[in-house]
């Protein structure tokens, strides 16, 4: 965080030559930030903060960790998990924050409260508008494989009465038919493409089985476009409307999933987009205060 605060971006590269990474360490000295905030781990970014901290600058870094426990069967996420928790314990950072509520670990340094993922800068993208543009197709942002319960999502949508078309990214996609004949694989190309059908679809959904605080969340919401979820155990605005609006019990029910989904749809565009962004605007006061709090500012 140096002034307006500024990004330094990190490649996770295992073979990132050493001149790099110390030209970025003397890019980052020269910003003269108080404050220095880590998302994510790597191998590469795990060096570098080895070399600031062994430059003095321990007390300036702070260590966000977006994942959890669950993901650890990736030796890669648990490895990574390792490399923050080992910094915590040896105290060449400041902080760490493990996002997902009720993570523990003795001697990591560990920030509590949870942190909250603050609104995307979107100056490029006009405002959403409030006339429907596509009434009955929803948007299914995610990947395949388990974490983001893809299947799930799409077969619940695919058997409302309310959708004509879910638009998803995973070409592997495959649902029985007649359900499958709902489908619409559009294969991904960018974040801006992304946030465009999010403003088109009349819904995003994102009821995956395992997240922290997602960003599919907090962008399709900043963008006025309501999103469902499944559970997050956030500790803050959980009675809000939007909540109840979008969260569904249990993320495996179709039944459950389909509920929510036809909830949502017999609200209108303009109602959804201004309890979503209602909804995000509370969650970045949250936010602001909590990195508040976790930078000691």
């Amino acid at each position: 965080v140096a002034g307006r605060g500024d990004e330094v971006l990190v490649s996770a590269e295992r073979d990132v030559p050493p001149s790099v990474l110390r030209q970025q360490v003397r890019h980052i000295e020269e910003l003269a930030p108080s404050h220095v905030v880590i998302h994510g781990m790597s191998d590469t970014m795990k060096t570098m903060v080895e070399m600031l901290s062994a430059k003095g600058w321990r007390d300036k870094l702070f260590v966000v960790l977006h994942g959890a426990t669950a993901q650890w069967f990736s030796e890669a996420e648990f490895n990574y998990a390792v490399q923050c928790l080992e910094l915590a314990r040896a105290g060449k950072i400041a902080k760490l924050h493990v996002m997902k509520p009720g993570f523990d670990f003795p001697g990591a340094r560990l920030y509590r409260p949870m942190l909250f993922n603050l609104s995307p800068q979107l100056p490029e993208l006009e405002a959403l508008p409030n006339a429907d543009i596509h009434a009955d197709k929803v948007l299914i942002p995610g990947w395949s494989g388990w974490r983001k319960n893809i299947q799930a999502n799409a077969l619940a949508a695919a058997l409302s009465e309310h959708v004509a078309q879910v638009w998803a990214f995973g070409a592997d996609l495959k649902l029985p038919d007649p359900a499958q004949q709902k489908i619409r694989i559009i294969p991904f190309r960018s974040r801006e493409q992304t946030f465009h059908l999010m403003r088109s679809a009349a819904l995003t959904m994102n009821v995956s089985l395992v997240d922290c605080h997602p960003m599919v969340q907090v962008e399709a919401q900043t963008l006025g476009a309501m999103c469902l979820r499944g559970p997050l155990f956030l500790d803050a605005l959980e009675e809000h409307p939007y909540v109840r609006a979008t969260s569904v019990p249990d993320v495996n029910s179709i039944v459950d999933i389909r509920t929510a989904v036809d909830r949502a749809l017999a609200m209108s565009r303009l109602e959804r987009a201004e309890l979503a962004q209602d909804y995000q605007r509370a969650s970045d006061a949250v936010a602001a205060q909590r990195y508040r709090e976790f930078l000691e500012i």
